[in-house]
């Protein structure tokens, strides 16, 4: 099965034709995370800093075309992995769990030689970021899930990676399976 993602509408649809439920409106639904109600500059800053930083995975930015406002948050992300040994095996990526939910993953892959997914965040940091990820990693069958890392890109260049303990990776798929119960239960699909 292969599921694709309409970015104008952000659904995801199965190659079947199913629409299946995203990642963001599942944490919101549940209660986890508050739907976003604040300036839309921030979600275009995010999407412009994901795409600048994909591009420079590739070797493939254009530094002078970078927007000014923005070009910290991407130096930040340069500099990260100037500063650490890193190889994707994946950037953003379409995950899903067949039948329930789909989600992008920003990175996934070895950072210092460790299998992680990386999700990229250049606002503030938040306890259902690591719900969002844990998501993502139970898209995996349970011995070939990742550690779990929030990659923080600040306006002045710097960066700040934060991982989860092997407990705390177990424990964000548990709360994200309850989460998507209760989506279930209020979407009266339970």
């Amino acid at each position: 099965m292969t599921v694709t993602l309409n970015k104008q509408t952000h659904t995801y649809t199965t190659d079947g034709g199913v629409v299946l439920p995203y990642v963001s409106r599942i944490l919101e639904v549940s209660g986890i995370r508050e739907p976003y109600s604040g300036p839309a500059i921030y979600g275009e800053r995010g999407r412009y800093v994901h795409a600048a930083s994909e591009l420079l995975d590739q070797n493939d930015l254009a530094w002078d075309l970078v927007v000014p406002e923005w070009v910290g948050y991407v130096r930040a992300y340069e500099k990260f992995l100037a500063e650490n040994e890193v190889e994707w095996e994946g950037s953003e990526e379409i995950v899903f769990r067949e039948g329930q939910y789909a989600g992008t993953l920003d990175r996934r892959g070895k950072v210092n030689r460790k299998r992680v997914i990386v999700d990229l965040k250049t606002g503030s940091p938040d306890r259902s970021h690591w719900i969002q990820l844990g998501a993502y990693n139970c898209t995996y069958p349970m011995k070939e899930r990742y550690g779990l890392r929030v990659l923080y890109l600040m306006k002045d260049g710097r960066y700040k990676m934060t991982a989860q303990t092997a407990e705390e990776t177990i424990r964000s798929g548990t709360i994200w399976e309850a989460a998507l119960t209760v989506y279930l239960w209020k979407e009266r699909k339970l």
